[in-house]
């Protein structure tokens, strides 16, 4: 068994080492014809490109601003169409066919048409944009899930409208907001205690003075 587990934990290595490898490639493809069409287009568009590019790098654009910044240098059409493919890299989608087109809360996507495990699990759609991470290690890319989320069922879901809750549910709710304004007034009152108390120190000090 344990010769088993070697052996797939292994495989499972090896196969992230390959994906891994072979994304890098691809990024490194992207970027180089990128470069040369740049090039190509003027001696300072590519100098121009490294320099927003850095920004979103050190997180000081987010892919949208990126794309804005830069939209304006890719003028001619050959230079438009890799840098349509630079978008997709970055997760940015446009056209009628894809409906995400920026990364948007779980809680707005229609998992309706998605596939299901169980009552608790989705997958995300297929023209959801997955946020690019260069950062992963062999054993993130063999053992982390990009494609299934947990969503609420049943009585877990409040997103609709006609939600009713049974009688446990009612008085569950009722001592949890009968607790929270518990600690409200707790808290209330401590701050009052707080704010108080140096007051009443220097009156006791002043008192003692005037006795002398």
């Amino acid at each position: 068994a344990k010769a088993l587990a070697a052996e797939a934990k292994a495989a499972a290595s090896a196969q992230s080492k390959a994906k891994k490898a072979s994304e890098k490639e691809k990024e490194v493809a992207l970027m180089d014809r990128m470069k040369k069409k740049l090039v190509a287009q003027g001696a300072t568009c590519y100098p121009d490109f490294l320099k927003c590019l850095s920004l979103y790098v050190q997180d000081v654009l987010s892919a949208n601003e990126l794309v804005t910044v830069v939209e304006d240098m890719m003028t001619s059409p050959k230079v438009r169409e890799t840098f349509d493919e630079v978008k997709l890299f970055l997760g940015i989608r446009e056209g009628a066919a894809c409906k995400y087109s920026t990364n948007i809360p779980i809680s707005e996507i229609n998992f309706s048409n998605c596939q299901a495990a169980g009552t608790s699990y989705r997958s995300l759609p297929k023209d959801y944009p997955l946020p690019a991470c260069s950062g992963r290690t062999d054993l993130c890319h063999a053992m982390l899930n990009d494609q299934w989320v947990s969503v609420p069922s049943g009585s877990e879901d409040y997103s609709y409208t006609h939600y009713r809750k049974n009688q446990y549910e009612e008085s569950l709710f009722k001592c949890e907001d009968d607790r929270f304004e518990l600690d409200m007034l707790i808290e209330t009152n401590a701050s009052t205690i707080r704010a108080i108390e140096p007051l009443f120190e220097d009156s006791e000090k002043d008192r003692g003075r005037s006795g002398r």
